[in-house]
């Protein structure tokens, strides 16, 4: 601390005050009416006096160090005399003391050590004694047989075993009901629905006011299949026929598609007679081979 204080002092090294009269006065002389110069010599003067402020700063803090590491230099000469002083009177003491008093303080350690491990060889055996009647109440109880927590275990674990096996009865019992129960509720669905079947038949039979939904053949579906067969099929045979014939005549076209459809009509009879004739002959046929002879059964169906 001392080094750098007087680096600082070299370095910071403030001017005379002649030197500075001097040379103020002749810069002024100079400079004096530039505000430049003036700016600069007050910035200057301001750091002049930092600067000044700073170097008294570490002065002090120099001075106050150098006070307080003399008072400890003195304080550890002192110390080290006193322990100087204190080391052979102190050897010599101990030495004459230890040997007087060995041989007490031996009986004194050796009393004392007994009299702390009594009541922990007490202590000791009475934990001895409780493990040993511990043993022997266990052994007693294994000589019994098994113990009544043994049982009980076993009680439990047969009654969880037959749990379990109803468990399982249960389970497939429950499995069969249910099939049954499907069963049933179809069966019921089927006669329900025959049900309600027969009672439609039965309302719609001969009552008019009625209408079975179901028949194909009732008034209103044959009414639209007559209005689908005048709005599509006759419009169009009709048209046709106007352009073929190249006639304005409506009647004599009419005429003309009454004689088509009487001829389907009567072609469709005949047809239907032919097959009448023919299934009545096919079944007698049959008849005949199954009661008088069975072996033409093959040729009569095939025929």
């Amino acid at each position: 601390m001392v080094i750098l204080t007087s680096i600082l002092l070299q370095c910071f090294k403030l001017p005379t005050k002649n030197c500075d009269l001097y040379m103020g006065e002749a810069l002024s002389k100079k400079w004096g009416h530039d505000p430049a110069y003036n700016e600069a010599t007050e910035i200057l003067t301001r750091s002049n006096k930092n600067t000044q402020q700073f170097v008294n700063k570490i002065l002090t803090e120099s001075n106050k160090l150098e006070a307080k590491n003399k008072e400890l230099e003195k304080e550890i000469a002192k110390l080290q005399a006193s322990i100087e002083l204190k080391k052979t009177p102190s050897r010599d003491k101990l030495n004459q003391a230890s040997s007087q008093e060995e041989p007490q303080l031996a009986r004194t350690k050796l009393n004392r050590g007994h009299s702390e491990e009594l009541p922990q060889l007490a202590r000791v055996k009475l934990n001895r004694g409780h493990s040993e009647d511990q043993l022997l109440a266990r052994r007693a109880k294994l000589s019994r047989g098994p113990s009544q927590e043994g049982l009980l275990l076993d009680g439990c674990l047969n009654e969880q075993h037959n749990l379990v096996g109803e468990n399982e009865t249960l389970k497939q019992e429950n499995n069969k009901l249910r099939k049954e129960i499907k069963v049933l509720s179809d069966e019921k669905e089927i006669a329900l629905s025959r049900l309600s079947k027969l009672a439609g038949i039965q309302l719609t039979k001969g009552n008019s006011d009625i209408t079975d939904l179901s028949d194909s053949n009732r008034p209103t579906k044959l009414s639209e299949k007559w209005s689908s067969l005048y709005t599509d099929e006759w419009s169009e045979a009709f048209d046709e026929l106007s352009k073929t014939k190249k006639t304005n005549d409506n009647f004599k076209i009419e005429k003309e598609l009454c004689d088509i459809v009487k001829k389907c009509y009567s072609t469709c009879v005949n047809i239907e007679k032919k097959q009448m004739v023919d299934i009545k002959k096919h079944t007698w046929d049959i008849a005949c081979c199954l009661h008088h002879r069975p072996d033409q059964l093959v040729e009569a169906a095939q025929t």
